[in-house]
């Protein structure tokens, strides 16, 4: 029971100093600091802090809904200087845009409430007005505002000695105050002070070593594999800008994140800008038709889709001019890598075809076996041949030698040998 008793007034103690925003889930910045400060400064004011409850539940509820009192109100009015009251208030704004700024501005005001408080100064108005409108304008200060040890302005009120009856609370009416317990208070309130200087410039220091450290920078996000849509979400999470470029994977999906630069969990400035690859998946390029060119000009078909001229050779080709590319491999239209080699045949002529002779042959065998070989037979006239039978080949032109598919064969028939008319001579 114990135990659970000591737990719950640790959690107590410990929102008794959070800010609504933190309690309403914002991002925290400098400005939660001043925050605590201002309550901190309010407890050490009056002895007490400004919200309590039986469970932290309450008491973040109350910091979220309600303002912290000025500490003149906890503790009696004339007891407090209206600039100190002004420093809490400033502090201590449920908006945060209302408050300092941060924990350097806040010093700044802090030390001119010391000056003030150092001086005597019961109520300084003009000061009051000025921290207040600091804090509400939330800029770092730029004028420095009139110190106690400046002499007298008209709008700040002179330096007073005050009578017992002066120092009368409200809080407990007719008491009689001596002047050694109003020393006694404003050393008081002077030492508070001056610890709250001494903690606002140890949060500043930290807080600037912490901004250049640490709040500056953040994680690059692991967008890898992701989408597009999915990369942005994470570049956003981790506060950070994308910019995509495409690029070929051979290994991730069209549409994927290949890499990114900076590479995942690497330390980055908020704000910077990742760079991340797009896959429009493998590179590939179509072969181009390249038959009926020449080698010059498939080479620079081939070099225009990112390919290379592999090895050439040559072959017979009945149709295609010498030089000319009759086949490719591979074949065109295929799609290939980048870089790959196609092979190449060129023609050299149509292949030269061995005439037979046939001279003696039956024409009707000669024209079927010229035909075969892709000559193109022609029979003209019909001889007497004393060795050609009749209806055999008496003369062909050309007899021997070579050709070509397509080339002309004469062939002339025999009609035998030619009969002599032997004279009679029993007559």
């Amino acid at each position: 029971m114990h135990s659970q008793s000591v737990t719950a007034g640790v959690l107590v103690g410990t929102v008794s100093y959070l800010p609504p925003e933190v309690a309403q889930n914002a991002k925290p910045d400098a400005r939660c600091d001043v925050y605590s400060s201002g309550v901190m400064l309010y407890e050490m004011l009056t002895g007490k802090k400004p919200f309590v409850g039986d469970t932290p539940v309450q008491v973040i509820y109350a910091h979220c809904h309600s303002r912290v009192p000025l500490p003149s109100l906890s503790v009696g009015r004339g007891q407090i200087p209206d600039y100190l009251d002004a420093l809490v208030e400033a502090a201590t704004q449920r908006e945060p845009s209302l408050r300092f700024a941060d924990a350097e501005t806040m010093l700044h005001w802090t030390r001119e409430v010391t000056a003030n408080l150092e001086a005597n100064r019961a109520n300084n108005p003009q000061l009051a007005a000025q921290i207040r409108q600091q804090a509400a304008s939330n800029a770092t200060p730029q004028v420095e505002p009139e110190r106690a040890e400046s002499p007298a302005s008209p709008y700040v009120e002179p330096t007073v000695e005050h009578t017992p009856q002066d120092l009368k609370t409200s809080a407990l009416p007719g008491y009689m105050v001596s002047q050694d317990e109003v020393h006694k208070r404003r050393r008081k309130m002077v030492a508070v002070v001056t610890l709250i200087v001494l903690l606002l410039g140890a949060v500043g220091a930290y807080g600037a070593y912490w901004y250049a450290t640490v709040w500056r920078y953040t994680s690059a996000p692991q967008i890898v594999h992701m989408t597009k849509p999915q990369a942005e979400e994470a570049a956003e999470a981790a506060q950070v800008k994308v910019a995509f470029e495409m690029e070929y994977s051979e290994t991730e999906k069209a549409g994927q994140i290949t890499r990114s630069d900076p590479a995942a969990n690497q330390k980055v400035l908020k704000g910077s800008t990742v760079r991340a690859w797009v896959s429009k998946g493998p590179e590939r390029y179509k072969v181009p038709k390249v038959v009926g060119m020449s080698v010059d000009e498939a080479t620079g078909a081939l070099t225009k889709q990112k390919l290379k001229l592999g090895k050439v050779a040559k072959g017979w080709s009945e149709t295609a001019q010498v030089g000319k590319v009759i086949a490719s491999s591979p074949k065109a239209g295929k799609q290939v890598k980048p870089n790959t080699e196609v092979n190449l045949v060129v023609s050299k002529g149509p292949k030269p075809i061995p005439i037979p002779d046939l001279t003696g042959k039956p024409m009707a065998d000669a024209v079927a076996k010229l035909k075969k070989l892709g000559f193109k037979p022609s029979q003209k006239g019909e001889v007497y041949s004393a060795t050609a039978p009749k209806g055999t080949v008496a003369k062909q032109t050309p007899k021997s030698g070579t050709g070509k598919a397509g080339d002309t064969i004469t062939l002339t028939l025999s009609k035998g040998p030619e009969l002599v008319t032997v004279p009679n001579t029993w007559l």
